[in-house]
Order: structure tokens, then C-alpha cells, then sequence
């Protein structure tokens, strides 16, 4: 297939019992969901983005008992059940300069300190300034040590 997913024929989505369905869902790992999600982000075209997304309702199932799951994953701001975790950037911030024991006017300390600072982001790192998320994704990148990824939907979800 075009964007790495193998479509499930409709026959063989139907012959599986919906609590069979949410199982094989629930037990995709969650690095699957966040290929899929970078994909449809780095796609130009609309109807691209609306194949991938097709494919991954297709290999996790399309019933709405199923669907629901994935659904408050792709779009946890309209999550009502679940209520957000509360912690401010600082916060999350200090947090990771601390439990990294990160310098915090040197590296990577000093960029994470000064995230919304484009001067103090570190020369061709693919960081944007503002962006607290990718400037952790750049900083934690060399000291994550997870190979394969083992965390299913079902677990995110729990």
C-alpha cells in the first residue's frame, strides 16, 4: 500500500465479532498510531491525508464502540470523560531539568530553559522555537533508550 498500511477487506473486518475487533484495535501499538498521525501531518494534499486516515480506520476497525478509543486519542482537546492534566510549561519544564539533571545554561538544558527563545536553540537542530514539544522530542531523542516500541493503544488508553 502507498502509505505503509495493508488494507483489511471488508469481508474479513465483518467476519470478526465486535469484542474480537476492539481486542485487535486496542492491541495495535500506539508508534502505529503515531506514524500514521506524522504521515497525515506531512501530507499537502486533503485527500491524502483522508486515505491514510482511512487506513487507519480500516486495520483498527470502523465500528463505533471501537472507533471511540482511537478517536479521543486524535482528538484529546474534545475528550470530556478525561480532564487535562493541569501542569503549566514551566512546570513541565523544571520537571525534566531536574530528573535529567540537565545544566540549565549550557546544551540542552539552556534550550529547554529557553524554549520560546529562537537564539537559544542549538544550530541546525530541527527544533522549532516555541514549540515545547519538539524542542523535549530533540532533547530526550539521545537519552531514550527504547529500541522497539512495546505501548498498545489499549495502554495509552488506560
Amino acid at each position: 500500500s502507498t502509505w505503509g498500511f495493508t488494507k483489511m477487506s471488508l469481508s474479513s473486518t465483518t467476519s470478526i465479532s465486535n469484542s474480537n475487533q476492539q481486542v485487535v484495535g486496542e492491541k495495535k501499538l500506539f508508534s502505529w498510531l503515531c506514524s500514521a498521525i506524522e504521515k497525515v501531518q506531512n501530507s499537502p494534499k486533503r485527500d491524502r491525508k483522508i486515505a491514510i486516515l482511512n487506513g487507519v480506520l480500516d486495520q483498527y476497525g470502523r465500528d463505533p464502540k471501537i472507533v471511540f478509543n482511537l478517536i479521543r486519542l486524535l482528538t484529546p482537546e474534545l475528550d470530556k470523560e478525561r480532564r487535562p492534566f493541569g501542569v503549566k510549561d514551566k512546570t513541565l519544564v523544571n520537571f525534566y531539568l531536574d530528573e535529567l539533571q540537565l545544566n540549565r545554561s549550557h546544551g540542552d538544558g539552556k534550550m529547554l530553559e529557553n524554549w520560546r527563545d529562537k537564539n537559544c536553540i542549538a544550530p541546525g537542530a530541527t527544533v522549532i522555537a516555541g514549540d515545547l514539544f519538539s524542542v523535549l522530542q530533540a532533547v530526550l531523542r539521545n537519552r531514550c533508550r527504547v529500541t522497539t516500541p512495546t505501548a498498545t493503544i489499549g495502554d495509552v488508553n488506560s
